[in-house]
Protein backbone atom coordinates (compact mmCIF):
# COMPACT_ATOMS: atom_id res chain seq x y z
CA UNK A 1 0.00 0.00 0.00
CA UNK A 2 1.16 3.64 -0.79
CA UNK A 3 2.53 5.48 2.24
CA UNK A 4 0.70 8.76 3.33
CA UNK A 5 2.05 12.32 3.10
CA UNK A 6 1.19 15.36 4.93
CA UNK A 7 -0.65 18.36 3.35
CA UNK A 8 0.72 21.31 2.27
CA UNK A 9 1.57 23.93 4.69
CA UNK A 10 0.11 27.20 5.44
CA UNK A 11 -3.26 26.23 4.03
CA UNK A 12 -6.31 28.26 5.44
CA UNK A 13 -9.73 27.33 5.17
CA UNK A 14 -10.73 30.92 5.06
CA UNK A 15 -8.79 31.17 1.77
CA UNK A 16 -11.08 28.58 -0.22
CA UNK A 17 -13.64 31.39 -1.86
CA UNK A 18 -11.06 33.36 -3.45
CA UNK A 19 -9.02 30.21 -4.89
CA UNK A 20 -12.91 28.87 -6.31
CA UNK A 21 -13.49 32.15 -7.79
CA UNK A 22 -9.95 32.05 -9.37
CA UNK A 23 -10.42 28.77 -10.83
CA UNK A 24 -13.66 29.59 -12.38
CA UNK A 25 -11.81 32.44 -14.16
CA UNK A 26 -12.90 35.73 -11.93
CA UNK A 27 -9.48 37.46 -11.23
CA UNK A 28 -11.60 40.41 -8.21
CA UNK A 29 -10.70 40.19 -4.42
CA UNK A 30 -13.86 38.42 -2.84
CA UNK A 31 -14.83 41.08 -0.17
CA UNK A 32 -14.62 40.06 3.31
CA UNK A 33 -17.56 41.62 5.92
CA UNK A 34 -16.27 41.90 9.22
CA UNK A 35 -19.18 41.64 12.07
CA UNK A 36 -20.14 44.77 13.78
CA UNK A 37 -17.88 45.24 16.28
CA UNK A 38 -14.64 44.68 14.52
CA UNK A 39 -12.71 47.61 13.70
CA UNK A 40 -12.87 49.03 9.49
CA UNK A 41 -10.77 46.96 7.39
CA UNK A 42 -8.85 48.51 4.20
CA UNK A 43 -9.33 46.48 1.20
CA UNK A 44 -6.08 45.84 -0.67
CA UNK A 45 -4.95 44.93 -4.64
CA UNK A 46 -1.92 43.51 -5.75
CA UNK A 47 -0.75 46.02 -8.57
CA UNK A 48 2.01 45.23 -11.35
CA UNK A 49 2.00 41.54 -11.33
CA UNK A 50 4.07 40.24 -13.62
CA UNK A 51 6.29 37.27 -15.16
CA UNK A 52 10.18 37.32 -16.22
CA UNK A 53 9.23 34.59 -18.64
CA UNK A 54 6.21 33.96 -20.69
CA UNK A 55 6.69 30.12 -21.73
CA UNK A 56 8.88 27.75 -19.72
CA UNK A 57 10.34 24.16 -20.59
CA UNK A 58 12.69 21.58 -18.95
CA UNK A 59 15.94 24.20 -19.64
CA UNK A 60 14.24 27.45 -18.76
CA UNK A 61 12.11 26.25 -15.71
CA UNK A 62 13.15 29.27 -13.69
CA UNK A 63 10.60 31.80 -13.59
CA UNK A 64 10.97 35.06 -11.24
CA UNK A 65 6.81 37.02 -10.46
CA UNK A 66 7.10 40.69 -8.96
CA UNK A 67 4.03 42.81 -8.13
CA UNK A 68 2.96 45.19 -5.60
CA UNK A 69 0.43 45.00 -2.57
CA UNK A 70 -1.10 48.17 -2.23
CA UNK A 71 -4.43 49.77 -0.38
CA UNK A 72 -7.30 49.84 -2.67
CA UNK A 73 -7.69 53.20 -2.44
CA UNK A 74 -7.90 56.51 -4.32
CA UNK A 75 -4.51 57.49 -2.78
CA UNK A 76 -3.13 53.76 -2.97
CA UNK A 77 -0.53 53.25 0.04
CA UNK A 78 1.83 50.46 -0.07
CA UNK A 79 1.26 47.35 2.21
CA UNK A 80 4.51 46.87 4.26
CA UNK A 81 5.95 43.27 5.40
CA UNK A 82 2.68 41.88 3.20
CA UNK A 83 2.96 38.05 3.32
CA UNK A 84 2.37 36.81 -0.68
CA UNK A 85 1.79 33.46 -2.12
CA UNK A 86 2.43 32.60 -6.06
CA UNK A 87 0.67 29.44 -6.98
CA UNK A 88 -0.78 28.12 -10.24
CA UNK A 89 -4.65 28.10 -9.71
CA UNK A 90 -5.88 26.75 -13.36
CA UNK A 91 -4.86 25.01 -16.39
CA UNK A 92 -2.06 23.32 -14.55
CA UNK A 93 -1.12 19.72 -14.25
CA UNK A 94 0.04 19.87 -10.55
CA UNK A 95 -1.57 22.95 -8.95
CA UNK A 96 2.06 23.49 -7.01
CA UNK A 97 2.57 26.30 -4.96
CA UNK A 98 5.64 27.86 -6.50
CA UNK A 99 6.35 29.38 -2.99
CA UNK A 100 5.90 32.86 -0.37
CA UNK A 101 7.59 35.64 -0.37
CA UNK A 102 7.32 39.46 2.11
CA UNK A 103 6.51 42.53 0.41
CA UNK A 104 9.50 44.91 1.09
CA UNK A 105 8.39 47.92 2.90
CA UNK A 106 7.07 49.65 -0.12
CA UNK A 107 4.43 46.75 -0.37
CA UNK A 108 7.07 45.04 -3.31
CA UNK A 109 7.92 41.34 -3.98
CA UNK A 110 9.51 39.36 -5.79
CA UNK A 111 9.64 36.19 -5.85
CA UNK A 112 11.99 33.40 -8.47
CA UNK A 113 10.67 29.95 -8.60
CA UNK A 114 11.16 26.68 -10.84
CA UNK A 115 7.96 25.64 -12.65
CA UNK A 116 6.80 22.13 -13.89
CA UNK A 117 3.55 23.15 -15.36
CA UNK A 118 2.44 25.85 -17.76
CA UNK A 119 -0.83 27.56 -16.85
CA UNK A 120 -1.93 30.63 -15.27
CA UNK A 121 -0.26 31.80 -12.24
CA UNK A 122 -1.52 34.36 -9.26
CA UNK A 123 -0.51 36.14 -6.57
CA UNK A 124 -2.55 35.97 -3.16
CA UNK A 125 -1.86 38.54 -0.20
CA UNK A 126 -2.56 36.65 2.89
CA UNK A 127 -3.64 39.08 5.68
CA UNK A 128 -3.92 37.33 8.89
CA UNK A 129 -0.79 38.67 10.43
CA UNK A 130 -2.48 42.18 9.34
CA UNK A 131 -5.88 42.92 10.63
CA UNK A 132 -6.17 45.88 9.61
CA UNK A 133 -6.02 44.39 5.98
CA UNK A 134 -8.37 42.30 3.97
CA UNK A 135 -6.95 39.35 1.39
CA UNK A 136 -6.62 40.16 -2.18
CA UNK A 137 -5.65 38.36 -5.41
CA UNK A 138 -3.60 39.70 -9.05
CA UNK A 139 -4.98 39.06 -11.88
CA UNK A 140 -3.53 35.67 -14.22
CA UNK A 141 -0.53 35.94 -15.99
CA UNK A 142 -0.21 32.78 -18.08
CA UNK A 143 2.77 30.41 -18.85
CA UNK A 144 3.12 28.34 -21.57
CA UNK A 145 4.48 25.07 -21.90
CA UNK A 146 7.10 24.54 -24.79
CA UNK A 147 8.29 20.33 -25.74
CA UNK A 148 8.45 17.92 -23.33
CA UNK A 149 11.67 16.96 -23.05
CA UNK A 150 11.74 12.43 -22.76
CA UNK A 151 12.70 11.26 -19.16
CA UNK A 152 13.45 7.42 -18.04
CA UNK A 153 11.93 6.81 -15.00
CA UNK A 154 13.92 3.83 -13.37
CA UNK A 155 11.83 2.51 -10.33
CA UNK A 156 13.73 -0.36 -7.86
CA UNK A 157 12.62 -4.36 -7.62
CA UNK A 158 10.86 -5.10 -3.97
CA UNK A 159 13.34 -6.42 -1.85
CA UNK A 160 11.62 -9.84 -2.60
CA UNK A 161 9.73 -11.33 -5.49
CA UNK A 162 7.09 -12.67 -2.79
CA UNK A 163 6.43 -10.74 0.71
CA UNK A 164 5.11 -11.74 4.27
CA UNK A 165 1.87 -9.92 4.99
CA UNK A 166 2.77 -6.55 6.76
CA UNK A 167 6.07 -6.03 5.56
CA UNK A 168 6.93 -2.40 5.73
CA UNK A 169 9.48 -1.27 2.83
CA UNK A 170 9.50 1.25 0.07
CA UNK A 171 8.78 2.57 -3.82
CA UNK A 172 12.35 4.03 -4.50
CA UNK A 173 13.67 5.02 -8.13
CA UNK A 174 15.40 7.84 -10.19
CA UNK A 175 14.55 9.97 -12.62
CA UNK A 176 17.16 10.83 -15.76
CA UNK A 177 17.36 12.49 -19.16
CA UNK A 178 18.40 10.18 -21.90
CA UNK A 179 21.49 12.27 -21.41
CA UNK A 180 21.86 10.65 -17.73
CA UNK A 181 21.25 14.18 -16.36
CA UNK A 182 19.10 13.90 -13.00
CA UNK A 183 15.36 15.02 -13.00
CA UNK A 184 15.24 17.22 -9.56
CA UNK A 185 12.23 18.24 -8.51
CA UNK A 186 9.79 16.42 -10.51
CA UNK A 187 6.71 14.85 -9.20
CA UNK A 188 6.89 11.57 -10.09
CA UNK A 189 3.46 9.34 -10.08
CA UNK A 190 2.95 5.94 -8.75
CA UNK A 191 0.08 3.96 -9.73
CA UNK A 192 -0.31 0.55 -7.35
CA UNK A 193 -2.79 -2.20 -8.31
CA UNK A 194 -3.62 -4.42 -5.65
CA UNK A 195 -4.85 -7.86 -7.06
CA UNK A 196 -5.14 -6.39 -9.93
CA UNK A 197 -8.43 -4.54 -8.94
CA UNK A 198 -8.17 -1.78 -6.23
CA UNK A 199 -6.01 0.99 -7.50
CA UNK A 200 -4.24 4.12 -6.14
CA UNK A 201 -2.17 6.81 -6.73
CA UNK A 202 0.95 8.99 -5.11
CA UNK A 203 2.89 11.84 -5.78
CA UNK A 204 6.58 11.97 -4.49
CA UNK A 205 9.42 14.13 -4.86
CA UNK A 206 12.43 13.91 -7.10
CA UNK A 207 15.36 15.11 -4.99
CA UNK A 208 18.76 17.28 -6.22
CA UNK A 209 19.64 13.41 -7.44
CA UNK A 210 16.90 12.68 -9.11
CA UNK A 211 15.60 9.80 -6.63
CA UNK A 212 12.68 9.20 -4.99
CA UNK A 213 10.33 7.09 -2.40
CA UNK A 214 7.71 6.30 -0.84
CA UNK A 215 7.42 3.97 2.28
CA UNK A 216 4.74 1.13 1.28
CA UNK A 217 2.93 -1.62 3.63
CA UNK A 218 2.56 -5.44 1.77
CA UNK A 219 -1.39 -5.85 2.07
CA UNK A 220 -1.98 -7.56 -1.09
CA UNK A 221 0.29 -9.12 -4.63
CA UNK A 222 0.13 -5.91 -6.14
CA UNK A 223 1.44 -3.86 -9.95
CA UNK A 224 3.59 -0.51 -9.82
CA UNK A 225 3.61 1.89 -11.94
CA UNK A 226 5.88 5.00 -12.34
CA UNK A 227 5.81 7.81 -14.64
CA UNK A 228 6.82 11.87 -14.26
CA UNK A 229 4.00 13.82 -13.62
CA UNK A 230 5.35 17.13 -15.31
CA UNK A 231 4.14 19.27 -17.59
CA UNK A 232 7.79 19.75 -19.05
CA UNK A 233 9.13 16.23 -18.85
CA UNK A 234 7.46 12.99 -20.49
CA UNK A 235 8.17 9.72 -19.47
CA UNK A 236 9.85 7.91 -21.86
CA UNK A 237 8.36 4.28 -21.30
CA UNK A 238 6.67 3.16 -18.19
CA UNK A 239 8.73 0.67 -15.55
CA UNK A 240 6.72 -1.91 -13.86
CA UNK A 241 7.74 -3.76 -10.75
CA UNK A 242 5.24 -6.68 -9.11
CA UNK A 243 5.19 -8.78 -6.14
CA UNK A 244 3.59 -11.12 -3.96
CA UNK A 245 2.30 -11.11 -0.62
CA UNK A 246 1.78 -14.37 1.34
CA UNK A 247 -0.74 -14.87 4.32
CA UNK A 248 0.17 -16.73 7.22
CA UNK A 249 -3.28 -19.46 7.22
CA UNK A 250 -4.57 -21.68 8.85
CA UNK A 251 -7.70 -24.95 8.42
CA UNK A 252 -10.15 -24.59 10.47
CA UNK A 253 -12.68 -26.98 9.59
CA UNK A 254 -11.95 -30.56 7.55
CA UNK A 255 -14.48 -33.52 7.32
CA UNK A 256 -13.76 -36.68 5.29
CA UNK A 257 -16.40 -39.26 4.05
CA UNK A 258 -16.46 -42.16 1.28
CA UNK A 259 -17.88 -40.63 -2.29
CA UNK A 260 -20.77 -43.40 -2.59
CA UNK A 261 -20.50 -42.44 -6.40
CA UNK A 262 -17.42 -43.64 -7.27
CA UNK A 263 -15.99 -46.62 -5.93
CA UNK A 264 -12.45 -46.16 -3.75
CA UNK A 265 -12.23 -41.89 -3.73
CA UNK A 266 -13.07 -39.97 -0.92
CA UNK A 267 -14.33 -36.44 -0.53
CA UNK A 268 -13.61 -33.72 1.61
CA UNK A 269 -14.77 -30.20 2.54
CA UNK A 270 -12.08 -27.81 3.94
CA UNK A 271 -12.20 -24.63 5.59
CA UNK A 272 -9.18 -22.15 5.19
CA UNK A 273 -8.69 -18.79 6.79
CA UNK A 274 -5.48 -16.04 6.31
CA UNK A 275 -4.14 -13.59 9.05
CA UNK A 276 -4.34 -10.22 8.42
CA UNK A 277 -5.21 -7.71 10.65
CA UNK A 278 -7.43 -10.32 12.41
CA UNK A 279 -8.25 -14.43 10.75
CA UNK A 280 -10.08 -14.23 7.83
CA UNK A 281 -11.96 -16.17 5.10
CA UNK A 282 -8.77 -16.83 2.89
CA UNK A 283 -11.07 -16.70 -0.47
CA UNK A 284 -9.89 -17.93 -3.99
CA UNK A 285 -7.05 -19.28 -2.96
CA UNK A 286 -6.02 -22.01 -5.64
CA UNK A 287 -4.06 -24.67 -6.26
CA UNK A 288 -2.83 -24.64 -2.52
CA UNK A 289 -4.85 -27.34 -0.80
CA UNK A 290 -3.99 -31.19 -1.09
CA UNK A 291 -5.31 -34.29 0.36
CA UNK A 292 -3.03 -36.73 1.92
CA UNK A 293 -2.76 -40.11 2.99
CA UNK A 294 -1.04 -42.74 5.71
CA UNK A 295 -2.50 -46.31 5.47
CA UNK A 296 -3.91 -47.40 8.99
CA UNK A 297 -1.20 -48.26 10.97
CA UNK A 298 1.27 -46.94 8.66
CA UNK A 299 3.51 -43.71 8.86
CA UNK A 300 4.28 -42.56 5.80
CA UNK A 301 1.99 -40.03 4.29
CA UNK A 302 1.54 -39.37 0.65
CA UNK A 303 -0.36 -36.85 -1.28
CA UNK A 304 -3.45 -38.30 -3.18
CA UNK A 305 -4.51 -35.33 -4.52
CA UNK A 306 -4.95 -31.38 -5.24
CA UNK A 307 -8.56 -28.90 -4.53
CA UNK A 308 -10.18 -26.98 -6.16
CA UNK A 309 -10.85 -22.89 -5.49
CA UNK A 310 -11.94 -21.64 -2.01
CA UNK A 311 -15.44 -19.64 -2.03
CA UNK A 312 -16.16 -16.85 -0.23
CA UNK A 313 -16.55 -18.07 3.06
CA UNK A 314 -13.10 -20.26 2.84
CA UNK A 315 -14.40 -23.22 1.76
CA UNK A 316 -13.44 -25.43 -0.33
CA UNK A 317 -16.45 -28.17 -1.40
CA UNK A 318 -15.85 -31.70 -2.39
CA UNK A 319 -12.74 -32.01 -3.07
CA UNK A 320 -12.27 -35.52 -4.44
CA UNK A 321 -8.86 -38.23 -4.28
CA UNK A 322 -8.60 -41.80 -4.25
CA UNK A 323 -7.88 -43.88 -1.53
CA UNK A 324 -5.68 -46.83 -1.33
CA UNK A 325 -7.98 -48.01 1.68
CA UNK A 326 -8.45 -47.63 5.76
CA UNK A 327 -6.46 -45.19 7.27
CA UNK A 328 -5.95 -41.28 8.26
CA UNK A 329 -6.52 -38.23 5.91
CA UNK A 330 -5.18 -34.92 6.51
CA UNK A 331 -5.74 -31.57 4.41
CA UNK A 332 -2.69 -29.62 3.71
CA UNK A 333 -1.97 -25.71 3.07
CA UNK A 334 1.42 -25.44 1.05
CA UNK A 335 3.55 -22.73 0.53
CA UNK A 336 2.98 -20.73 -2.24
CA UNK A 337 3.02 -17.30 -3.93
CA UNK A 338 0.41 -16.64 -1.07
CA UNK A 339 -0.32 -18.81 1.35
CA UNK A 340 2.63 -19.77 4.03
CA UNK A 341 1.71 -23.62 4.88
CA UNK A 342 -0.80 -25.39 7.70
CA UNK A 343 -2.10 -28.45 8.26
CA UNK A 344 -5.30 -29.76 9.60
CA UNK A 345 -6.89 -32.32 12.47
CA UNK A 346 -6.54 -35.92 11.04
CA UNK A 347 -9.09 -37.85 10.47
CA UNK A 348 -9.48 -41.34 10.45
CA UNK A 349 -11.84 -43.17 7.86
CA UNK A 350 -12.80 -46.68 7.08
CA UNK A 351 -12.95 -47.37 3.37
CA UNK A 352 -17.09 -48.19 1.75
CA UNK A 353 -18.08 -49.42 -1.26
CA UNK A 354 -20.50 -48.90 -3.75
CA UNK A 355 -22.92 -51.91 -4.95
CA UNK A 356 -25.41 -51.96 -7.44
CA UNK A 357 -28.12 -54.39 -9.54
CA UNK A 358 -27.64 -55.22 -12.75
CA UNK A 359 -30.10 -56.69 -15.29
CA UNK A 360 -32.83 -56.46 -12.80
CA UNK A 361 -36.80 -57.69 -14.54
CA UNK A 362 -39.76 -58.55 -12.95
CA UNK A 363 -41.53 -61.22 -15.58
CA UNK A 364 -43.83 -61.82 -17.20
CA UNK A 365 -45.00 -58.11 -18.47
CA UNK A 366 -47.75 -58.05 -18.40
CA UNK A 367 -48.86 -61.13 -16.40
CA UNK A 368 -51.98 -62.53 -15.49
CA UNK A 369 -53.45 -62.15 -12.41
CA UNK A 370 -53.00 -64.67 -9.86
CA UNK A 371 -49.97 -65.67 -12.16
CA UNK A 372 -46.48 -65.91 -11.07
CA UNK A 373 -43.71 -63.19 -11.22
CA UNK A 374 -40.02 -64.17 -11.36
CA UNK A 375 -37.44 -61.60 -10.02
CA UNK A 376 -34.25 -62.19 -10.90
CA UNK A 377 -30.99 -59.80 -11.29
CA UNK A 378 -27.51 -59.71 -10.72
CA UNK A 379 -25.96 -57.80 -7.77
CA UNK A 380 -21.98 -56.17 -8.00
CA UNK A 381 -19.82 -53.98 -6.40
CA UNK A 382 -17.54 -51.86 -7.63
CA UNK A 383 -13.78 -52.13 -6.75
CA UNK A 384 -11.64 -49.11 -5.80
CA UNK A 385 -10.06 -50.13 -9.68
CA UNK A 386 -13.87 -50.48 -10.94
CA UNK A 387 -13.34 -53.27 -12.64
CA UNK A 388 -12.12 -57.07 -12.50
CA UNK A 389 -9.62 -58.30 -14.67
CA UNK A 390 -12.28 -58.89 -17.85
CA UNK A 391 -13.24 -55.55 -17.94
CA UNK A 392 -16.32 -56.30 -15.74
CA UNK A 393 -17.52 -54.89 -12.03
CA UNK A 394 -16.57 -57.73 -9.11
CA UNK A 395 -20.07 -60.04 -8.57
CA UNK A 396 -21.11 -59.74 -5.24
CA UNK A 397 -22.26 -63.40 -4.26
CA UNK A 398 -23.62 -65.06 -0.74
CA UNK A 399 -25.86 -61.90 0.19
CA UNK A 400 -29.19 -61.11 1.04
CA UNK A 401 -31.59 -59.47 -1.37
CA UNK A 402 -34.90 -58.52 -0.11
CA UNK A 403 -38.00 -58.00 -1.67
CA UNK A 404 -40.72 -55.71 -1.66
CA UNK A 405 -43.84 -54.56 -3.13
CA UNK A 406 -45.79 -51.18 -3.66
CA UNK A 407 -49.38 -51.39 -5.21
CA UNK A 408 -50.32 -48.79 -8.04
CA UNK A 409 -51.32 -45.78 -6.24
CA UNK A 410 -50.08 -46.82 -3.09
CA UNK A 411 -47.36 -44.93 -1.03
CA UNK A 412 -46.62 -48.29 1.44
CA UNK A 413 -44.03 -50.81 0.22
CA UNK A 414 -45.25 -54.43 1.46
CA UNK A 415 -42.17 -56.64 2.66
CA UNK A 416 -42.53 -60.20 0.26
CA UNK A 417 -39.12 -61.67 1.70
CA UNK A 418 -35.66 -61.86 0.56
CA UNK A 419 -33.34 -64.77 -1.47
CA UNK A 420 -29.55 -64.58 -1.81
CA UNK A 421 -26.98 -64.36 -4.10
CA UNK A 422 -25.07 -67.25 -5.91
CA UNK A 423 -21.00 -66.77 -6.86
CA UNK A 424 -21.77 -65.32 -9.66
CA UNK A 425 -23.86 -62.07 -7.90
CA UNK A 426 -27.10 -63.92 -9.41
CA UNK A 427 -30.48 -64.01 -7.70
CA UNK A 428 -34.55 -65.25 -8.61
CA UNK A 429 -37.36 -65.53 -6.81
CA UNK A 430 -40.91 -66.14 -7.57
CA UNK A 431 -43.92 -64.17 -6.43
CA UNK A 432 -47.77 -64.17 -6.41
CA UNK A 433 -49.40 -61.20 -9.03
CA UNK A 434 -52.35 -60.04 -7.24
CA UNK A 435 -52.18 -55.89 -8.31
CA UNK A 436 -50.61 -53.77 -10.37
CA UNK A 437 -47.43 -52.53 -9.17
CA UNK A 438 -43.36 -52.11 -8.78
CA UNK A 439 -41.48 -54.83 -7.49
CA UNK A 440 -38.21 -53.82 -6.07
CA UNK A 441 -35.07 -55.73 -4.72
CA UNK A 442 -33.18 -54.33 -1.99
CA UNK A 443 -29.19 -54.95 -1.15
CA UNK A 444 -28.78 -53.49 2.52
CA UNK A 445 -25.04 -52.60 2.71
CA UNK A 446 -22.85 -53.53 5.66
CA UNK A 447 -19.26 -52.08 7.09
CA UNK A 448 -17.68 -52.52 4.12
CA UNK A 449 -20.58 -52.07 1.40
CA UNK A 450 -23.26 -49.49 0.94
CA UNK A 451 -26.88 -50.27 0.19
CA UNK A 452 -28.56 -50.23 -3.07
CA UNK A 453 -32.28 -50.62 -4.93
CA UNK A 454 -33.70 -51.16 -8.24
CA UNK A 455 -37.50 -51.15 -9.08
CA UNK A 456 -39.78 -52.74 -12.08
CA UNK A 457 -43.07 -52.15 -12.79
CA UNK A 458 -45.63 -54.65 -13.88
CA UNK A 459 -49.25 -54.83 -15.06
CA UNK A 460 -51.36 -57.38 -13.90
CA UNK A 461 -54.99 -57.96 -16.27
Amino acid sequence: MLGARSPANGELMRLVLPTVALMTGSVGAVAVVPPAHAAPVTETRIADFGVSREQVDADHDEVTFTGRVVTDEAAPRPVADALVAIRCVRDCLNFREVGKVHADADGRFSLTGRLDSGGYYAAQYYSYRQQQYADSWSSLVKVAAGVKTPAVVALDPPPARVLAYGTTFAYTGRVQRRDGRPVAGAWVLLDECQNGQVCGSLKVWTDADGRFRSNAVALAAARVDAAVSSGLYSTDGVPTIRYGVRYETRITDMNVRVDARSSGWVEADIRVQRKTTRWEPHTDVYNAVSLYFRPKGGKTWTRRNGCGTSDASGWIRRCIAPSPGDGDWQARVALTDSTLPSVSVVRALTMRYPTRFELFNATPEPVRKGGTVKLSGYLFWMRPTGRDNLGLPKALGQREVVFYFQARGSRKWGYLGSGATDRYGSFSSRFTARRDGTWRAVFAGDGRLFAASVNDYVDVR
